[in-house]
């Protein structure tokens, strides 16, 4: 039986979106009936970044998965989900998505300094140096068109070299 190691996020309360259900580490979870991608199996994705792409909150598992296993690019659907550990991944995401977002304005050569007053203002929150409504206002400031140019080269390059960079914040906070 070969197991595949993978990421699951769930709600910030430990629940599962699909049924409400919270599960158990270090229990084994059963998928009744025919696995179908997105609507009945156990779901995970064995790359982090993708794992993000469907996070309902910032509770991260790590899962090993077993049984019938069924991929598409992004995500596998198994008969047999147990998580191993979990964490509150809120602020490793926090620190991730600021690093992405100035490499990405650094990638991009962008010299509005309303973008980059942006990013000290969340450096700042995330030490608690800065409020939530400074954080708001610093964002405001930045302008819409900056961060949606700067979220789609950030989404461009959420490839395997971001995904190594998320992995290892994680496996280096738990």
């Amino acid at each position: 039986m070969t197991k595949v190691l993978a990421w699951h996020f769930v709600r910030d309360d430990g629940t599962r979106v699909q049924d409400g259900v919270r599960e158990t580490i270090g229990k084994t979870y059963r998928a009744v009936g025919p696995l179908r991608m997105c609507e009945n199996g156990m779901h995970a994705s064995e790359r982090i970044i993708d794992a993000l792409t469907y996070a309902s909150g910032a509770r991260l598992r790590r899962v090993e998965c077993w049984g019938a296993i069924e991929r598409v690019t992004d995500k596998l659907v198994c008969r047999y989900r147990k998580p191993l550990w979990e964490i509150d991944a809120t602020m490793i995401l926090h620190r991730f998505a600021l690093a992405e977002a100035a490499r990405e304005l650094r990638k991009a050569k962008v010299t509005d300094k309303r973008c980059w007053a942006a990013l000290e203002v969340k450096k700042r929150w995330l030490a608690h140096k800065a409020t939530d409504d400074e954080l708001a206002a610093a964002w405001a400031a930045a302008g819409a068109a900056a961060w949606a140019a700067a979220g789609a080269a950030a989404g461009a390059a959420a490839g395997a070299a971001a995904n190594k960079r998320l992995t290892a914040a994680v496996e280096r906070e738990h």
